[in-house]
């Protein structure tokens, strides 16, 4: 079956899904984007049934933790999809690079997740981020605007994320962008044993579409105007 046949069975598959009002499972929807591009060298042409809510939906406090981050960045998601102006790098990445942190600060800080500090977001870009090895070139550009605009979709009416401004949150962000880049291309910085040619797991490598390199891809998506997601 060609690559196009495929597409098309999916495609029709989840336009069935949506006709019929049936609900992909809870968090099925995430690599949908990533699918998507990979099949058809484009995103937003598959029609996106409604997701099934997590488990314990209606008592988020006795949901587990991984849990709660998969409804977070389920949510995340859609706004990216529905969000006019946001580059396709963005709306392809930036669930995964919500993902990857935030299970980060579950499993390495035991931090609250809706308490953001400026200290998660350094131990993550400048720590843990690059002893995970080389990413995608995709990855690596993606990975600062992706925060940005996961901790903008978090904040509250007040502009704040927990109790830190959110203003606060981007700065620290930016400011560690270039020492982020730097530090993911330096192979002493890695775990040992660590593969250089293989991407993270949460961050598949994209092909490149045909005459055009992936980091030309995405820094031409990085250019395009973004709203604020708040």
């Amino acid at each position: 079956m060609s690559v196009q046949a495929v597409a098309g069975e999916i495609g029709e598959a989840l336009a069935h899904m949506c006709d019929h009002g049936v609900e992909l499972d809870f968090g099925a929807g995430l690599p949908l984007p990533l699918v998507e591009r990979g099949l058809t060298g484009a995103v937003g042409g598959w029609a996106r049934p409604a997701t099934a809510p997590p488990p314990d939906a209606e008592d988020l406090e006795g949901a587990s933790a991984h849990a709660r981050v998969d409804e977070l960045v389920e949510a995340f998601a859609e706004h990216l999809e529905n969000e006019t102006g946001v580059c396709a790098l963005l709306v392809e990445y930036g669930p995964w690079v919500a993902h990857a942190f935030m299970t980060s600060k579950l499993e390495c800080r035991e931090g609250e997740l809706h308490r953001i500090t400026s200290a998660d977001l350094s131990e993550y870009l400048l720590d843990h981020a690059p002893r995970k090895g080389a990413s995608d070139e995709a990855t690596l550009m993606a990975t600062p605007p992706g925060l940005v605009a996961f901790l903008r979709f978090l904040a509250d009416e007040d502009g704040r994320v927990g109790e830190v401004p959110v203003e606060e949150l981007v700065a620290a962000v930016e400011r560690h962008a270039s020492a982020f880049d730097v530090a993911n291309r330096d192979p002493r910085r890695w775990d040992p044993g660590q593969d250089p040619m293989v991407a993270r797991p949460h961050a598949p490598c994209r092909r490149a579409e045909a005459g055009t390199a992936p980091e030309e891809q995405g820094r031409e998506g990085l250019t395009q105007a973004q709203p604020a997601l708040s």
